[in-house]
């Protein structure tokens, strides 16, 4: 089943003198000036224009505590310059501001990719993309463009790529609060706005947690709050992040649970909507979803994420009857919860528990970040697979990649803390996660309550200490309503709100009552439980994916370009782990990506 993909293309001959901004219906379409593409994107993009100037907003900015997109734009007829126009926005947005006079375009993004673009400069053109699918589609064949493997082991090593790298040697992706201005001259980039990291490590637990769940509020609010009336609704899963969204909105939104069964995950989300008393949606996915949705994720994720992560894919039928914009929770567990910052778990007795400490990063925060980051592609030594006389080498170049992002954070970071925070979120629109955002947008207009100015500073100002026991989350959670608190999670059937000790003393409490009865169900959640499925058993109970496994192995086209690794030995090892061995799921899903988003894109 095909899936109407959210396209949004920019395109401007230079050499055109028509000097407007159009919007017009396709992929890349024909036309004169500004030539702005859109096919199943949402929101529609707007324009405005006068005789000296034009401006096309993109997105759902907020202004005034609210979404406005028109106000955007008769703003941005007003203001003096972009960065003027830009910096007291907030919210997800991308701007287009064509300036007659100077015969000059920029092009600005908010401070997350709320809405990311992939951009080239090809001499006398301009090309862009939402989708670095439908930019690559057209680049990769231009004379001179090289594809860089080295932006492919990246994905294949940290699961994302890094800074503005692309495939192709042309191509880059706007990096965040950024102004691209395109003229006849060629292009320039300036910011207006960068990451503050001062901390304020006066506040106890309780008053970070009292301002967290205030910003949180007034994030959804701002979200909720526009020219025209709308239906909300909001993906709601078992875990703490969309529940304590879910507290956050004033009035009961319609919320969505996907999950394969009926599972734990489902219960927990079930039950929450009951205490909010909103209506609550199951949408129980088929179990071949991600295989019959295979090419339309990886056209989604542009090859640069794996398509596992496009969950939410082609389930606009059931949203689109009870919504027409949707929230969700992403991004609140790396920001508040300390998901990736440098910690281990504190062991009794050989055993760990729900306790953990941050440990000292020392002066090699590059290795640190190359090893331990927990997002990178795990259950395979990737380095065993590069053919031996390019090893070292390929390591530079990996260290060198990791170095680029710390030497971008110079100007902002005074810690290694805080040095590791911005290899985290430097372009929080290349998180590897980001696909689960842009498979929303397939189902309808989706905003993301953490890409909130005023919140994100917070997360700025918090020491790591402050979040790396989610003491703040669990605060807010219980103070918002207590009941939310009592509700399980779906990855350890736990109350939510449960301190490390209670947890802890529920784990070894539950594991005696298990031996003592022998009753099964006294365990902790299996993958089935949970909406994610486990990697290794979804590749082996498909078929078609182990063929694209396969395909990959054997690809001429993707050994021709990632010349680094030995091939011979890749291979044996893919063939062993189709055959059964555990560990490299998510690397032959990440190499099934890549190898099919090149052949899509021939």
């Amino acid at each position: 089943m095909t899936v109407k993909l959210p396209h949004l293309t920019i395109s401007w001959p230079k050499c055109d003198e028509e000097l407007s901004v159009n919007v017009r219906d396709g992929v890349f379409p024909k036309g004169t000036g500004v030539v702005v593409g859109s096919s199943g994107f949402r929101p529609e993009p707007i324009v405005r224009q006068t005789a000296q100037r034009a401006v096309c907003v993109i997105g759902a900015p907020v202004i005034n505590d609210r979404v406005s997109r028109t106000q955007v734009a008769e703003y941005g007829l007003a203001a003096a310059d972009p960065k003027t126009f830009s910096v007291n926005l907030n919210g997800q947005f991308l701007l287009l501001w064509l300036d007659k006079r100077e015969r000059s375009l920029s092009v600005i993004s908010d401070r997350f990719n709320g809405v990311p673009l992939y951009w080239a400069d090809a001499g006398k053109e301009f090309l862009a993309s939402f989708l670095y699918y439908d930019l690559f589609k057209i680049l990769r064949w231009k004379p001179g463009v090289q594809l860089k493997q080295e932006s492919m082991l990246q994905f294949l090593w940290f699961s994302r790529v890094l800074m503005d790298d692309t495939y192709d040697s042309m191509s880059h992706f706007l990096m965040p609060a950024t102004i691209l201005e395109i003229s006849y001259g060629g292009v320039t980039q300036s910011r207006y706005w960068r990451p503050d990291f001062s901390k304020n490590t006066k506040r106890s637990v309780q008053t970070a947690g009292e301002e967290y769940v205030a910003h949180l509020r007034r994030s959804v609010a701002r979200l909720t709050r526009e020219d025209t009336v709308r239906r909300y609704g909001h993906f709601l899963s078992g875990g703490h992040d969309s529940r304590s969204i879910l507290a956050a909105f004033a009035e009961p939104p319609e919320c969505f649970t996907v999950a394969f069964s009926d599972n734990l995950e489902v219960d927990c989300a079930r039950q929450a909507a009951a205490i909010a008393e909103a209506p609550h949606h199951f949408i129980q996915l088929s179990h071949d979803h991600m295989v019959r949705h295979f090419d339309d994720s990886v056209r989604l994720c542009g090859g640069l994420y794996s398509f596992l992560d496009a969950l939410f894919i082609g389930l606009e039928h059931e949203i689109q009857a009870n919504a027409d914009v949707v929230l969700h929770g992403h991004g609140l567990d790396y920001l508040f919860q300390g998901m990736y910052l440098p910690a281990q778990l504190i062991h009794v007795f050989g055993r760990p528990t729900f306790f953990r400490r941050l440990t000292p990063l020392g002066s090699n925060v590059v290795d640190r970040f190359l090893f331990e980051i927990p997002f990178r592609t795990k259950g395979v030594d990737i380095m065993s697979l590069i053919r031996a006389e390019v090893q070292s080498d390929v390591m530079m170049g990996l260290r060198s990649a990791v170095s680029r992002v710390l030497t971008d954070g110079d100007d902002v970071c005074a810690t290694n803390y805080d040095r590791w925070d911005y290899l985290v979120i430097h372009a929080l629109g290349r998180h590897y996660s980001y696909p689960n955002i842009a498979s929303k947008l397939t189902c309808a207009e989706q905003r993301t309550p953490c890409f909130d100015n005023d919140l994100f500073d917070f997360y700025l100002s918090l020491h790591p200490k402050q979040r790396v026991g989610g003491e703040m989350m669990r605060y807010a959670l219980n103070s918002m309503d207590h009941r939310f608190g009592k509700i399980p999670t779906g990855n350890w059937g736990m109350p939510a709100g449960a301190s490390p000790a209670f947890k802890t003393a529920w784990l070894i409490g539950r594991k005696i009552l298990r031996h003592v009865t022998g009753n099964s169900n006294l365990r902790a959640p299996s993958p089935s439980d949970r909406t994610w499925p486990d990697r290794e058993t979804y590749l082996r109970n498909h078929p078609r994916l182990i063929e694209e496994a396969r395909c990959a192995l054997e690809s001429t086209e993707l050994a021709d370009t990632l010349t680094i690794f030995n091939w011979p030995l890749l291979r044996a090892k893919g063939e062993r782990w189709l055959a059964g061995e555990s560990g490299g799921a998510a690397f032959l899903m990440a190499l099934a990506t890549l190898n099919r988003f090149l052949k899509l894109t021939r």
